[in-house]
C-alpha cells in the first residue's frame, strides 16, 4: 500500500458510515493502520480493511 492509492473501505465496523472509495493520506505500519480521505471524511483505520480499487489493484497470485 501506498499513500495517494484508492481504496475502499471492506472492514465490518463502519460499513454503514464508510461507503465509497477513499484515498490512501498517512500509513502507521507500527500500528498496522492507515488514514483514510474523501472530500468528507478522514479516519484511520487497520490495513487489512481496505482494498485497493481500480486499474491499481494487486492482483492476487
Amino acid at each position: 500500500m501506498e499513500i495517494g492509492r484508492k481504496v475502499k473501505y471492506i472492514g465490518t465496523d463502519f460499513k454503514d458510515v464508510l461507503k465509497g472509495t477513499y484515498t490512501i493520506v498517512d500509513i502507521k505500519k507500527v500500528f498496522g493502520t492507515v488514514r483514510i480521505r474523501n472530500e468528507h471524511i478522514g479516519i484511520y483505520v487497520p490495513m487489512q480493511d481496505v482494498e485497493i480499487v481500480g486499474e491499481e489493484r494487486e492482483h492476487e497470485s
